[in-house]
């Protein structure tokens, strides 16, 4: 029962080839992403897709998680255990997990779609590295896209430059667009309350 809202609703039903969804912790826009990698999985049988973050430790023990939360009881089956290396959907889709700091595991394929989660830990020839192997070669899917969520800690940071020249769209994500923390109108819920107040009273500077 849990719907979409707007800049997550916008982040996952946009088609631009390079876009981002930008906001703070527990905003929902990773949520967000795991669902369109979902979604596009089980309406383009035999999609390879990468989910890829800096290192592939940190990616196993995070955005992974919550990938394997989206696909629980529908038929996907984590490949590798407790540290899985691949979801393989019953349409022979794939999602593959990768970190940058061993790039050779993956950079050899070609995706429909790839997805770096925390976008704002890689720098630009990372990205563009990853861009090489997501042009549609290979691939079925339509719209071949790289997607990312990401909380970029400085103005100066190259995701912003990007942005401007055009070629990233960057969407927000607030926290009202999660509606486990606020309902239709606007009113924080009790969870909302909870999660919010840990944020609130546990985080300085740029992470608060």
């Amino acid at each position: 029962e849990y719907k979409l809202r707007g800049g997550n609703l916008d982040f996952f039903t946009s088609t631009e080839v390079e876009r981002g969804c930008v906001g703070p912790a527990d905003s929902g826009k990773t949520w967000a992403g795991m669902l369109k990698l979902h979604a596009a999985c089980w309406n383009n049988p035999g999609l390879p897709v990468l989910l890829v973050r800096k290192t592939f430790h940190s990616l196993v023990g995070t955005c992974a998680v919550t990938f394997a939360r989206v696909t629980q009881g529908t038929g996907v089956s984590p490949y590798g255990g407790e540290t899985p290396t691949r979801f393989i959907y019953p349409n022979k889709s794939v999602v593959w997990l990768g970190g940058l700091d061993h790039p050779d595991a993956f950079l050899s394929g070609e995706y429909g779609l790839i997805y770096i989660n925390q976008m704002e830990e890689i720098d630009v020839s990372d990205w563009e590295t990853l861009i090489s192997r997501c042009t549609g070669r290979g691939t079925k899917y339509a719209t071949p896209q790289m997607l990312g969520d990401l909380n970029p800690s400085s103005k100066r940071h190259w995701i912003l430059d990007r942005a401007k020249s055009g070629k990233l769209r960057l969407i927000r994500s607030f926290h009202q667009d999660n509606p486990e923390l606020f309902d239709l109108k606007g009113n924080v819920t009790e969870e909302g309350n909870r999660r919010l107040g840990r944020l609130s009273g546990n985080l300085t500077g740029v992470r608060r």
